[in-house]
């Protein structure tokens, strides 16, 4: 039994070590997508965001 299971182990390495590479090939691009949003989010003047929470009332009202 433990031999089997060690077997189907060894066997399944290749797809676990391809998800590996796949999920950290894609990490950079997370990281550069939400860096992106910080600096948008960060040009973003105080004055503005209050702005924005004021006016949002009156243009759900229509």
């Amino acid at each position: 039994m433990q031999y089997e299971l060690a077997e189907r182990l060894i066997e399944s390495l290749p797809k676990v070590l391809g998800a590996c590479r796949e999920f950290t090939g894609s990490v950079p691009k997370v990281i550069e997508s939400l860096s992106g949003r910080r600096q948008e989010f960060a040009r973003r003047r105080p004055r503005d965001l209050s702005k924005d929470r004021w006016e949002l009332p009156k243009s759900l009202l229509g």
